[in-house]
């Protein structure tokens, strides 16, 4: 299967499918061997339509199988940097994502920040911005006064409504 992908870039999705389905089935470490040997020789375009399928699983348990998964995403991102930047804006940004999802996008957004700096950062002004229009003031006060209004803590208070007041300043 890796060695079609390869060789035949036309009909890739006969065979990108089965191949991450067997990377994920069988991650043994002998499979996973295999594929680190082979991916770095498919053209990055090969996976490009499997973009969401390989950004969703970012946060897998098994460490040799997110490493290949990131390492394809690298490569896929030293290509297509806009595609990759923008599907890994959800994982990177979400407080409801799992640690290791946060992590191994943080990997991700790491090193394309190193080969495309300015690139990164316009994304992430660009996203920063929509997500602070997106929720009006008001509903972001109204959330974190709800989540604290039942335990009246002083410090959990503090640490949801103070960054709240210092994003009214900007």
């Amino acid at each position: 299967l890796l060695k079609g992908l390869k060789f035949n870039p036309l009909q890739t999705n006969s065979f990108t499918i089965p191949t991450i389905s067997i990377l994920l089935k069988h991650g043994t470490p002998s499979i996973c061997n295999l594929f680190t040997k082979y991916i770095p020789t498919v053209p990055p375009n090969v996976w490009i339509f499997l973009l969401p399928q390989l950004i969703a699983i970012i946060g897998i348990e098994k460490k040799e199988l997110r490493g290949i998964v990131i390492n394809l995403l690298i490569q896929i991102g030293e290509k297509y940097p806009h595609a990759i930047l923008y599907s890994l804006l959800a994982p990177y940004k979400s407080i409801d994502a799992s640690k290791i999802k946060r992590e191994s996008a943080q990997i991700i957004m790491d090193h394309l920040r190193m080969k495309e700096p300015a690139l990164v950062a316009q994304v992430l002004v660009f996203s920063n911005g929509m997500l602070r229009i997106a929720s009006t003031f008001w509903e972001q006060w109204h959330s974190a006064i709800s989540q604290v209004k039942s335990n009246l803590d002083k410090k959990m208070l503090s640490e949801f409504i103070l960054p709240l007041y210092e994003s009214t300043l900007l």
